[in-house]
């Protein structure tokens, strides 16, 4: 079986957009020069390690406004023979792929992927990222990488249109990975019940739409819940199977410790943590939930917050129980319908999900979500 280490290239620090929630706090106008980008992938191309295969991310700013670097890296890499499988992938927020840039990639789409940022409806879109959503050629994206989800990024300012910008995305015939933002103020009351009008909106739509894939706010992992009992496990491969360099070669656990996002590479220890460990670090309010291996953490934003890689935001916390509880009606609905209400013929994957969704229901009506 294939393993695949990412590495993270952050070629620029420059970007053409201002996103409301952009957690990058200190970008620049300077960029990776191409010298550094050649030694990175040489050394990990011939790094001896369990990895046999690579997936070079290319990440900014806004990646292609260093289309040239761009082209140039991947000129390199496609002109030697190496021993590892490679892939090319840049997260964008597509408003600079004309032209050029997109003659380049419908040549290359197959060795080259793009993962398009799009928040929704034209509305919703501009008032989250800088009114560039006319700059976007969608249907480029969506005709090329068919496969490819689009990332929906979800502020408080944009949630009460939640359920239209999902529909809207997948009208387009795109699936839906959608979060919410870290970094904006998610307290209050209102943003939970707006947030759970719009859960229940997506419930109905998924209902009556079951050969859609449901986003993923809705579209939560069961089945650890009914293993409660399990030891926590890490969320993502940050120091180990996933790596980053800043645009002068700096080697980070993630993107997120980078000068150009919250400062925590100010540590000067940061290669001393154990990062194949760090979800142990966990405080006990995650350790007893019944949720503690289906409610995803980014360790990098919870140290730049908080100190702590494990502590996570508490009114983010609460929206993701709301997330659990429509991820577990919905399951059930769809089980509902597809078994005509006889479950008496579920596989074993089902019966697993089925104990996690009552546990949930239990826990969301007693107010109490301790394994206890």
């Amino acid at each position: 079986m294939t393993k695949t280490k990412n590495v993270m290239l952050t070629i620029t620090e420059k970007c053409n957009l201002n996103c409301i929630y952009c957690f990058e706090k200190n970008k620049s106008a300077k960029s990776m020069e191409f010298e550094t980008a050649k030694s990175i992938i040489d050394y990990e191309m011939a790094e001896n390690n369990e990895y046999d295969s690579i997936l070079f991310d290319f990440m900014g700013g806004e990646p292609f406004v260093e289309f040239a670097l761009i082209k140039q890296i991947c000129e390199y890499v496609w002109s030697k023979h190496w021993t590892k499988k490679y892939m090319f992938f840049a997260s964008t927020n597509g408003t600079l792929i004309h032209g050029e840039i997109q003659e380049w990639l419908s040549v290359h789409y197959k060795e080259f992927v793009c993962g398009l940022s799009l928040d929704g409806t034209r509305e919703q879109h501009n008032l989250n990222r800088c009114n560039s959503f006319d700059a976007i050629d969608i249907n480029f994206f969506a005709t090329t990488w068919s496969l490819q989800s689009v990332k929906m990024t979800v502020s408080p300012d944009s949630l009460p249109e939640l359920y239209n910008g999902i529909r809207f995305i997948h009208d387009l015939g795109f699936r839906v990975k959608s979060n919410l933002a870290y970094g904006p103020d998610w307290s209050g009351e209102i943003n939970k019940q707006v947030f759970e009008q719009q859960l229940k909106k997506l419930i109905e739509y998924y209902v009556e739409n079951p050969e859609i894939e449901p986003t993923t706010l809705v579209n939560m992992d069961l089945i650890p819940v009914a293993y409660p009992k399990e030891e926590l496990h890490k969320w993502c491969g940050m120091g180990g199977q996933m790596v980053a360099y800043d645009i002068y070669g700096n080697k980070y656990p993630c993107h997120f410790f980078q000068e150009m996002t919250s400062g925590v590479n100010e540590r000067k220890d940061i290669w001393s943590v154990d990062y194949s460990k760090i979800h142990c670090n966990a405080n006990n309010k995650c350790k007893e939930c019944i949720l503690k291996n289906s409610c995803p953490t980014c360790y990098g934003y919870n140290y730049s917050q908080f100190h702590d890689y494990c502590h996570k935001d508490d009114y983010i916390c609460e929206l993701k129980k709301r997330s659990a509880v429509a991820t577990a009606t919905l399951t059930y609905r769809r089980l509902a319908l597809k078994y005509n209400n006889d479950f008496s013929n579920l596989s074993d994957e089902e019966k697993e999900k089925i104990t996690a969704i009552f546990m949930i229901q239990r826990a969301a009506e007693s107010g109490n979500w301790n394994i206890c």
